[in-house]
């Protein structure tokens, strides 16, 4: 089995250290604009890390990146 899961590293560069959810509408009641910023440089990071994946299965390097649970 193969856990696909983000590392505290990406974590860490999202805004608030999170993936985004639905409290997050709680968060920012009222502050339309920075809910949009905050999901936005998510959305760019896990495109990002979509980017990378792929890159490593497509030239056959996937496996060098996997860790042991």
């Amino acid at each position: 089995m193969l856990l696909l899961a983000p590392s505290k590293d990406y974590l860490a560069r999202l805004p608030h250290g999170k993936l985004p959810d639905r409290s997050d509408f709680k968060r920012f009641m009222g502050d339309d604009p920075s809910r949009n910023k905050y999901w936005q440089t998510a959305m760019s990071e896990s495109q990002r890390l979509g980017d990378e994946f792929l890159a490593l299965a497509d030239n056959g390097r996937l496996g060098e990146s996997l860790q042991p649970l």
